[in-house]
């Protein structure tokens, strides 16, 4: 697990790696970022964005276009506190998966499922050692 906000590099890849199954891989990863549709107040450290990819062709959001399974994961800094959206997004905003003490998760899908992997939402809580916030929609029971 990161044990201080560092999301980068080979500490990132070895936190994953490990919960990755078979023929699922990082497709991308890049500093300076922030969730998906969601702001960020000026000044404040912005995070690591990590997209999953695995083997399964499956439908893009629109179910239209043949597109692989993906997630991404956004790790920030735990004391991000996001901003709404003034706008509505084409696609759904990133959603809180949960946090620690060095981090806050955010994750969002952008096809229409993940059948080779459908638990990853617990899978990553478990393997970062996240606390899911109550009462909310993205529990990690699945995709």
């Amino acid at each position: 697990m990161l044990a201080v906000f560092n999301p980068t590099g080979d500490t990132l890849k070895a936190s994953l790696a490990g919960v990755l199954p078979e023929k699922w891989a990082v497709r991308s990863a890049g500093n300076n970022a922030v969730p998906y549709n969601l702001g960020i107040k000026p000044g404040a450290r912005r995070g690591t964005r990590v997209e999953l990819v695995g083997p399964a062709t499956v439908k893009g959001p629109r179910g239209i276009n043949d597109e692989p399974e993906s997630f991404t994961l956004w790790l920030m800094p735990a004391d991000y506190t996001p901003i709404p959206p003034e706008t509505f997004a084409q696609f759904q905003d990133a959603q809180q998966l949960g946090a620690n003490e060095a981090m806050a998760v955010y994750c969002t899908t952008f096809t229409t499922g993940t059948p080779t992997w459908p638990e990853w939402k617990s899978d990553i809580v478990k393997a970062l050692k996240l606390k899911v916030p109550t009462g909310t929609a993205n529990a990690p029971a699945g995709p």
